[in-house]
């Protein structure tokens, strides 16, 4: 239960999630949580589905930055070296959560901005079964509506001038609107955006916000 807006271009990717776990099961009441991360400061994922048992993995990812490559293959190297157990993990049957086959799926949508004479890209990675699926697109969607989400972060894009720079925050923020629109029950405030932008020294940094309301005016950080 969520949408996931994601955007690359040149150097800069960008990334923005509502915030809202809502359990399916109705056990629990609705909870704010994180589901945007960054890798080394230049990678940016953000996940969809089973929330605690990403939020782990993401987290197992992340504590490999000190001994792997800030780039995609560093990255794609701690998602391997963790997947499969966190996986086993979810699916163990030893809880109630374990033995519901729907509350072990999900999948982390990631953006790569350029790198090393890479273009800027999307892809996917399966929560289940460690497999990338790469999207032949600048912009996507994932979560609880992914065609019509798809379709939302394209038009929200439309509206900017071509060539002309695109306010990021802006952008994550209608396409967050309009997703709780079609979706109430499944998505809602805060949502979260995150950039990964390069510096003058050719060195990526990322910097996260969260808006408990949507913003009217452009923070000139999250500028693409």
């Amino acid at each position: 239960m969520t949408a996931i807006f994601a955007y690359v271009k040149g150097g800069c990717a960008i990334i923005a999630a509502d915030t809202l776990r809502v359990d399916v099961m109705k056990l629990f009441p609705p909870q704010t949580v994180k589901k945007v991360f960054s890798w080394a400061g230049c990678i940016l994922f953000a996940a969809a589905g089973n929330g605690p048992r990403l939020e782990r993995l993401a987290a197992a990812v992340i504590s490999e930055q000190g001994s792997s490559s800030p780039d995609e293959i560093g990255f794609l190297a701690a998602f391997h070296k963790h997947q499969a157990a966190h996986y086993a993990a979810a699916t163990s049957g030893t809880s109630l959560v374990t033995k519901v086959p729907g509350l072990s799926q999900g999948s982390y949508l990631v953006a790569v901005p350029e790198l090393n004479g890479v273009p800027a890209h999307l892809f996917e990675l399966d929560f289940a079964t460690g497999c990338q699926t790469s999207l032949n697109s600048h912009s996507w969607a994932q979560g609880t509506d992914p065609s019509a989400f798809q379709v939302i972060a394209k038009s929200v894009l439309a509206n900017y001038p071509a060539g002309a720079a695109i306010p990021g925050d802006l952008w994550g923020s209608e396409c967050i609107r309009q997703a709780i629109s079609l979706h109430p029950n499944a998505v809602g405030l805060p949502f979260e955006v995150g950039i990964s932008k390069k510096s003058v020294n050719g060195s990526h940094s990322a910097q996260m916000t969260r808006h408990s309301s949507h913003p009217t005016t452009g923070d000139p950080t999250f500028e693409i």
